[in-house]
């Protein structure tokens, strides 16, 4: 892969951010999805002016990160999608994050617990709950925020906005059936009905 110019467009922010306008935000805090997202845009305006080359360094990595999700290669994917928002932050890029980390749980094989012991073909549902309320909220209704306020990155179809808010819902609900179960593990049918993946 070509060495990808990193600019710190994000200032740290992992988990991700709308409101309207003329609603004052502190970018200096983490925010739910609809006030972050106006964080995202503000840096994004003031880094695209000073380093315009992260358009097509970002869209190079994007078309990386469809190249590994369709060859289920989900590690490459993330790195390349991560990468991709960092460098130039767009919903469609969000958006395929969250479909990378549920894909990637639904036709797993091998899974590990909170001590990176091998559960083997178990996936705990204390992990599966830490994943939904991380990646529904940092990747999808991120994505989801953003596509409202930038128009940045390849198209988002109103198909794709809809698919994700989906998505969100059901393994959300589904996460909350797990959230007080201690034992035994996650039926990744579910899963992949959530995503709706067909084996």
């Amino acid at each position: 892969m070509k060495i990808v110019r990193l600019i710190p467009l994000l200032g740290g922010m992992l988990v991700l951010p709308h409101l309207h306008a003329q609603t004052t935000v502190d970018c200096k805090r983490v925010h739910p999805p609809k006030e972050n997202v106006i964080c995202i845009k503000e840096k994004y305006e003031r880094m695209i002016k000073k380093f315009p080359y992260v358009i097509s360094d970002a869209n190079k990595l994007i078309k990386e990160g469809d190249y590994h999700l369709k060859r289920k290669n989900y590690l490459k994917a993330s790195k390349a999608y991560d990468l991709a928002h960092f460098n130039m932050p767009n919903a469609y890029s969000y958006l395929r994050s969250g479909d990378v980390t549920f894909h990637s749980i639904a036709l797993g094989t091998e899974f590990w617990d909170e001590n990176a012991k091998s559960t083997g073909a178990c996936f705990l549902p204390s992990k599966f709950v830490w994943n939904v309320d991380r990646s529904v909220r940092a990747d999808y209704q991120t994505g989801i925020e953003l596509y409202k306020i930038l128009k940045a990155g390849p198209p988002v179809s109103d198909a794709m906005l809809a698919d994700a808010q989906q998505k969100s819902e059901c393994l959300t609900a589904l996460a909350d059936q797990y959230r007080q179960v201690k034992t035994g593990c996650v039926d990744l049918a579910k899963v992949r009905t959530c995503m709706g993946i067909k084996r």
